[in-house]
């Protein structure tokens, strides 16, 4: 299922009906990079989930290479609430944290796990429309394939040198996430 990427995703989320099967686009500037989210919610158990995106094919011979298409799950880990995670809500609970440079997941039944898709759209990208795929894997269920639509716009976006940006996240006791890649 899809919903915009800035919406959080928790393991407890379960999609309306419309957001099922709802179709994975984005648009984006030649240089810039463009995130697509959508989540799978589980109704079983399934081991070993792996998500890949094929080349996405322009008008004629214009291709968005796979090396230019990050597929990454997010990670997720527990936290202390706060109220933009429900009224009032202040016990401990499991969150989105960050994105995973983990290949695989095994996702217990009955929940939902969010993938983003992170395209970076080459300079020299032509203007049109790129189509490509989505397959998700996993070692006990067959394929799944869903569509991808990248608009690329005809404009060249200047970079500001004057703006700046940064995050940082370090979970309390969070071992794996010293170690992880």
């Amino acid at each position: 299922y899809s919903r915009p990427y800035l919406r959080l995703i928790f393991p407890t989320s379960v999609p309306s009906p419309e957001e099922i099967g709802a179709s994975l686009s984005c648009f984006a500037a030649p240089g810039e990079q463009e995130p697509v989210a959508f989540s799978i919610r589980s109704l079983r158990d399934l081991k070993d989930v792996r998500v890949h995106c094929s080349a996405l094919a322009g008008d004629g011979e214009a291709v968005i290479a796979p090396e230019h298409i990050a597929v990454r799950p997010v990670r997720y880990g527990r936290k202390k609430g706060q109220s933009r995670w429900g009224m009032f809500h202040v016990d401990e609970m499991v969150v989105p944290l960050y994105l995973s440079s983990a290949e695989s997941v095994d996702l217990a039944g009955e929940t939902s796990q969010q993938y983003w898709i992170t395209v970076r759209v080459p300079q020299d990208a032509r203007p049109g429309t790129y189509r490509g795929t989505v397959t998700i894997s996993a070692a006990d269920a067959p394929e799944t394939r869903l569509p991808l639509e990248v608009e690329v716009l005809p404009v060249h976006l200047i970079e500001p040198d004057t703006v700046y940006f940064g995050m940082y996240h370090r979970p309390v006791g969070d071992d794996e996430f010293r170690t992880a890649s």
